[in-house]
């Protein structure tokens, strides 16, 4: 992560479906970060285009979230979970 640094403008267009898999990824790991190894080059720059992620502080070497991609995550699982959720069957 150390090569990657935030533009001062941020791009405007949404993520793809594979930088929101890989945000999701980061999100979960709930400030642990994820390592950058496996993941696409592009993928991570786009990311960092968008201010979705950053370098761990202190571990450079980690992707964390940023408030903005936390943000983002949050609104697309309240935009895709049921407002039953409560009410629906449980799965075997």
């Amino acid at each position: 992560m150390a090569d990657h640094c935030h533009p001062e403008k941020r791009v405007e267009r949404p993520p793809t479906e594979a930088m929101m898999a890989v945000l999701r990824d980061v999100v979960a790991t709930n400030g642990g970060g994820l390592s950058p190894s496996g993941i696409p080059h592009s993928v991570i720059k786009g990311l960092v285009a968008r201010h979705l992620v950053q370098g761990k502080a202190g571990n450079g070497s980690r992707i964390v979230h940023t408030k903005l991609g936390l943000k983002l995550v949050r609104d697309e699982a309240a935009r895709t979970t049921p407002t039953n959720i409560d009410s629906l069957p449980e799965q075997p």
